[in-house]
């Protein structure tokens, strides 16, 4: 950096501020102690390094640090100001008058563990508080937190998100490697070592259990190792015990820290208020409340419970009780939590799902309630208890050079008690004959216990011989079951790899198609071009191999955007008749029957799909709005109770609950959630502000709702907000001119995401049920009014 920075940076910042000293800084920064002249204050300046601000717009950075700005939390050090030196991105904070924590440490060593858990318990508030509102730090470190008198805080929370998003190149590496590597070897979660670029909060967890490690032992995980050593580990070694090297820490913060260094994201705490809940609960023997108020808090209990035993009473009708022939295979783990073979150790679980389910008499719970399930418990009991099955298949998988291992492991969900056990080694070359043995010998062990049949009879319809061409399928599924654009694009490329290996191969080509048709709902501008080619692909897909249902529910699927809902409706029964355990047909399946005007049966669809499905929280998600569609207001709020119990960041719902609120006439209540769902940050969404525009109409704050509506409009063609959605503000509004004109530029820009079909049962547009203008767009879409009932 040259030696003149300081000179033009004070030439930069003017008679604004007075540069004291320099602090310095590492590879990320300069830093410098200025005085601001007005408010005779001192805050800190920190100035990019060039090799880190290359190929950065400044003016980007300056727009996307705002976000940052936002951030207003008693543990969070607030970016003040930015601008650019020189083309140099720098920003202002306020100086912090104390250590840091990493001063700390070199100075004194280990900490106290009351001292440790009270800096802990101040940065997990800060990233509580920083992940709710959609910002993820990336570089947790002793550097990063400052102590205070008897305060932790916590700097630099948004900059590394900053400088990904304004990066217009990415010198020495992809865009990708840039923005999601950033961060301190010594702290960095696994999925950020590998360049993930689907991080989440899940990272900064990692990080703070490193952090927490190295306070209680004096040093983080893997210390005193080469750099290329310490990324290694993080990705494939369990970190020593913490309860080995600290024998004084409560085991329930032991036990919290290790959960923390999980290299499994799934497995780690989800959120830092959980942590914050534990950490809690651990130093006082009981939960604390929050500063929800406390006639709010007391209906939130209320109908909690009552969701709770009504969502249990529906399960249990819906399902029955656990039979003796009844199975979940977990998505097996990569020994030492190798992420780069995980796609291949998922790909086993799921061959084993397929391979098991079809042995007669045994129910097979669907690989996506298996896989969904596992992610959220802990332990194989908990999982097989969630999803009402007697056992549970769970192994690992260990690839190394031309050799691979197979550990599997079946317990008894009853007592937990694993009732057998097996490991298979072979060459990479010979997966196929690893994967067979293995069902086999499962099938074996379930033959006496279960009534199966015999394991001679079992066999795989993998569709290819094509060792090659089956890892790029697996490694395609992998990124299909993420979503995301960036992860279905992915998942395209490798689906398209192993179909030019082998070209004869009915699942790529499936799997192809269903990314093609599912692509657009995930893209800024949709390229509708894509459901033609998924629909020509998943034909093809049949015509190699009828049984295969990616193929057949791709075809199902592509056919609601294209509007050929008999057609679709006929695709789906077909996939049903081919796997009717599968919880996803049956919730795509109930989509279309409601947007077909058929609540009721899509009702019944949906629950079925949670019979088999019984945690996952899009389905609970999607039963609260059924119920609303019913006009069954209550009942919706009970779903989406449950919903949040499932899943607390699911922001949506709380839009959904501040409709229903709104048709119950409790403008309390309204203004109560939507407030929820904007410290969710989902506020911004197209349905998000569709959804507040009709609630606040609903309860007679009608100014709110237009300014809203007329926002949509202004907004509608520029992105991904639909002309429908601006329908829909102005249907709450009961404008009959405006809902039905932005409904006509709807249907007109035949605009293909599936949500549009929504028009047919959404409360909103009741009122014009019986005009022959709505009527006669519904027909364009081959659809009729709604049957409720």
């Amino acid at each position: 950096m040259p030696d003149n920075l300081q000179s033009q940076l004070s030439r930069t910042l003017g008679a604004a501020y007075t540069i004291d000293r320099e602090l310095g800084g590492g590879g990320m920064s300069r830093v410098y102690v200025a005085e601001d002249t007005r408010l005779k204050r001192k805050v800190v300046v920190k100035v990019l390094s060039p090799e880190l601000a290359a190929g950065v717009s400044a003016e980007r950075f300056e727009r996307e640090i705002q976000l940052a700005a936002a951030l207003q939390q008693a543990n969070i050090v607030p970016v003040l100001s930015a601008g650019d030196t020189d083309g140099l991105p720098y920003y202002t904070m306020p100086f912090i008058d104390g250590l840091s924590l990493r001063a700390r440490l070199e100075r004194n060593g280990a900490m106290p563990v009351a001292e440790a858990v009270g800096v802990l318990r101040d940065v997990t508030r800060a990233l509580a508080y920083a992940h709710e509102h959609g910002v993820v730090h990336r570089d947790i470190k002793p550097e990063n937190i400052l102590l205070s008198g008897d305060a932790a805080v916590v700097t630099d929370f948004g900059i590394a998100k900053a400088l990904s998003a304004s990066r217009t190149k990415a010198p020495g590496g992809t865009l990708t490697q840039v923005g999601t590597s950033m961060g301190t070897p010594a702290y960095m979660a696994p999925e950020q070592a590998a360049g993930d670029p689907d991080i989440d909060q899940r990272a900064d967890i990692y990080a703070l259990g490193c952090v927490a490690y190295e306070m209680l032992t004096g040093a983080p995980p893997f210390h005193d190792r080469p750099l290329h050593q310490i990324f290694a580990a993080h990705m494939t070694e369990a970190p020593v015990s913490l309860a080995q090297k600290r024998s004084d820490a409560p085991r329930e913060l032991a036990r919290l820290i290790m959960r923390c260094l999980e290299k499994d994201p799934g497995k780690r705490p989800q959120s830092a208020r959980e942590v914050l809940q534990i950490l809690d609960t651990a130093s006082s023997g009981e939960f604390r409340s929050g500063s929800v108020s406390r006639r709010h808090m007391m209906g939130v209990v209320v109908a909690s419970a009552v969701v709770v035993i009504a969502a249990s009473a529906i399960v249990m009708r819906a399902r029955g009780a656990a039979t003796e022939r009844s199975i979940a295979v977990l998505p097996f783990t990569t020994a030492g939590g190798d992420s780069t073979q995980a796609y291949f150790a998922e790909g086993v679980a799921d061959e084993l799902t397929t391979v098991l389910a079809r042995l007669p008499g045994l129910r097979v719970a669907s690989r996506s309630a298996a896989f969904a399930t596992a992610r959220r418990l802990q332990t194989a009991q908990e999982v097989g208890r969630a999803l009402n099955v007697t056992t549970v298949l769970e192994g690992t998988v260990r690839r190394a050079g031309a050799k691979i291992r197979i550990t599997a492991q079946l317990t008894n969900v009853a007592d937990g008690i694993a009732v057998w056990s097996d490991k298979f080694d072979r060459d990479t070359g010979d997966v196929f004959t690893a994967q067979d043995e293995l069902s086999r010998r499962i099938a074996d062990a379930l033959h006496d216990k279960l009534a199966v049949t015999q394991a001679g009879t079992v066999s795989t319809a993998r569709g290819t011989k094509d060792q090659d061409a089956y890892d790029l399928y697996l490694r395609g599924r992998y990124f299909w079951q993420r979503r995301g654009e960036a992860g279905l694009r992915k998942a395209a490329e490798l689906f398209t790899n192993a179909i030019t290996r082998d070209p004869d191969f009915a699942r790529a080509w499936g799997g192809l198609a269903m990314v093609q048709v599912v692509l657009p709902e995930y893209q800024e501008h949709p390229e509708d071009s894509l459901y033609t080619v998924g629909l020509r692909n998943a034909a093809h897909a049949i015509r190699l191999d009828s049984t295969a249902i990616d193929g057949q529910l791709a075809l199902a699927y592509g056919q609601i955007a294209r509007w050929e809902l008999d057609s679709s409706e006929a695709g789906f029964r077909r996939v049903l008749a081919i796997a009717p355990n599968d919880p996803t047909v049956h919730q795509w399946y109930g989509d279309l029957l409601v947007a077909r005007g058929r609540p009721r049966e899509g009702y019944d669809e949906m629950r079925k799909a949670l019979a088999l499905d019984p945690t996952n929280a899009v389905l609970t998600n999607e039963l609260a709005y059924f119920e609303f569609v019913q006009l069954h207001f209550r009942q919706s709020v009970e779903w989406a109770h449950r919903t949040v119990e499932l899943d607390s960041t699911f922001g949506l719902i709380y839009f959904n609950e501040a409709a229903s609120f709104a048709y119950l006439r409790q403008a309390d209540s309204v203004e109560f959630y939507i407030k929820k769902a904007r410290e969710a940050g989902t506020a911004a969404t197209p349905i998000a502000r569709a959804l507040t525009a009709v609630a606040w109409s609903v309860v007679g704050r009608a100014d709110e709702a237009r300014t809203l509506a007329a926002a949509l409009a202004d907004d509608a063609g520029k992105s991904r907000v639909h002309a429908y959605m601006t329908a829909l503000a102005y249907a709450g509004l009961s404008d009959t001119t405006k809902s039905l004109e932005w409904l006509t530029k709807s249907v007109d820009a035949h605009e293909t995401d599936p949500i549009v079909q929504s028009v047919v049962c959404a409360p909103p547009f009741d009122f014009v049920k019986d005009n022959a203008r709505y009527k006669a767009l519904l027909a364009r879409m081959h659809l009729t009014v709604c049957a409720r009932g």
